[in-house]
Parts: C-alpha cells; structure tokens; sequence
C-alpha cells in the first residue's frame, strides 16, 4: 500500500524575469523565517501549500457539484436510450409475446 508521504518530483521552467523575483520572494521568505530555505523550491513548496490549503473548501464543494452534474448526464443519456428505444419498439406491453 502507498503512503501520501511519498515523494513525488515536480519540474517546471520559468522565464528569467520572474524567476530573479522569485529569488528574491524566496530570500525575503526566508529572511522573515516563513520558509526554512531560502530557494525557488522551497518558495514553491510553500505557495503550493498555502493556496492549496486556502482553496480546500471550495475544491471539495466543487468536486460534489461536478459529481452531481456527471450524475445528472448521465442519467440524461439513459433517459434518452430507453426513449429511444420506446420510440422504436412500442411500449413493452403491447409487444408480442410469442
């Protein structure tokens, strides 16, 4: 089984405008004792965090509209095969038996 303390390796390029801000982001972050390294990761790693944390609510709100709105087409789709078929085979009392 896996464990969601596993390390997994994230890699992204950035031009070099905002990377010297991010720099300096990172150095005043660190200066100020939020992060423990004064590095572009580090800097990421707690962005990350912090917006993830801030926006749990809403994703977990989000995520139980979006199941519903699949729910909702897909029973959409089935209501409109077992139309379908109605349309084409008459109503199943009135099909022949034999």
């Amino acid at each position: 089984m896996s464990s969601n303390n596993e390390f997994k390796e994230i890699r992204f390029k950035i031009r070099n405008a905002p990377f010297h801000l991010y720099q300096e982001m990172a150095l005043y972050f660190f200066d100020t004792k939020v992060i423990d390294k004064p590095t572009i990761h580090e800097f990421a790693r707690w962005c990350m965090k912090r917006v993830t944390d801030s926006n749990a609510v809403y994703m977990f709100q989000w995520k139980l509209t979006r199941a519903e709105q699949i729910k909702d087409q897909q029973n959409m789709m089935l209501g409109n095969q077992q139309m379908s078929s109605y349309v084409q085979n008459g109503p199943l009392s009135l099909q022949s038996t034999t």
